[in-house]
């Protein structure tokens, strides 16, 4: 999950982005506040009449309307990320002491509310956050997908304890950021530019076919609404591997249907605690809030 972007409709883009760059964070924010203030009154409504989401009602009537609603996020400050350049003048973060890059694209202001977004999200009462403890005390985790990879932290958190990451990420710049990124590990790791889905055609893959000979333990999915797919034609995999680590908040339905498929193989789950605010869903409607990740276990 990324930033929100607070200026849209049909203008010049290089006009645009000069508008963008002179005004304060401060009053684009506040407009930001002001045209989602609708939203924000019909999600404190339905909140307000259910007891079971008492927390989140709570911060959301005294905060601005954001993903996680959760007291935890006010210890994260964008602007006091540490950005870094190499010999070569491109910034990077040190990520649990290893580089992680961006796309070229991306500005300095952006990288650091990028990487304060990936810290919210990993935070230990995230529930967002991977559970990656049993990759890392090597239970038996060698072989590890990442699908949907963007930046990589994933893969970065898991590289020193396994043989080998498959990275899928089809975006041709986060593509080249992970190059770059994972350059100490070109022997475990392998970077497909694919969409990894429903079906074998052009650009996509199913799990299936790519790993009909390949050794896999672990899957880790977060492809913007993708995952039940992926799943389903991913029967023969799901049989093997021993984890799997899957986001599902980009649909109303996700996390259930994908707690349904996972039951089905054999799984032990578990959710991650508390709630989404998927603000990116247009139709987002009852319950508003919705399961972030599903860990299942072999």
């Amino acid at each position: 999950m990324g930033g929100y972007d607070y200026w849209e409709g049909n203008f010049d883009m290089t006009i645009l982005k000069k508008i963008k760059g002179i005004i304060p964070l401060c009053v684009k924010e506040k407009v930001w506040d002001l045209r989602h203030l609708s939203q924000k009154r019909k999600i404190l409504k339905y909140l307000s009449n259910n007891k079971k989401y008492e927390k989140e009602y709570l911060f959301l009537k005294n905060n601005r309307l954001s993903p996680y609603l959760y007291e935890y996020t006010k210890n994260y400050n964008w602007k006091e990320v540490d950005i870094k350049f190499d010999n070569d003048e491109r910034p990077f973060y040190l990520y649990k002491n290893k580089r992680m890059y961006f796309k070229k694209s991306m500005k300095v202001e952006h990288i650091k509310k990028y990487v304060s977004g990936i810290l919210q999200q990993e935070d230990i009462n995230s529930p967002h956050k991977y559970n990656t403890q049993r990759i890392i005390n090597n239970y038996n985790i060698q072989y590890v997908a990442d699908i949907g990879a963007a930046e990589g932290f994933f893969a970065l958190d898991v590289i020193d304890y396994v043989k080998k990451v498959y990275i899928f990420e089809c975006d041709g710049e986060w593509a080249e950021a992970l190059e770059k990124t994972f350059s100490p590990y070109t022997e475990k790791i392998e970077i497909i530019k694919k969409y990894v889905g429903g079906e074998d055609k052009e650009e996509n893959i199913t799990l299936d076919r790519f790993f009909e000979n390949l050794p896999l333990d672990c899957i880790k999915a977060d492809i913007e609404g993708a995952e039940v797919s992926m799943l389903n034609r991913g029967g023969q995999t799901l049989k093997k591997i021993l984890l799997a680590i899957i986001c599902t908040y980009h649909r109303q339905n996700d996390a259930k249907d994908i707690y349904n498929i996972l039951q089905k193989e054999g799984f032990k789950t578990s959710f991650t605690p508390g709630y989404i605010l998927f603000l990116y869903d247009k139709e987002l409607g009852a319950p508003r809030l919705r399961r972030g990740v599903i860990t299942g276990e072999k």
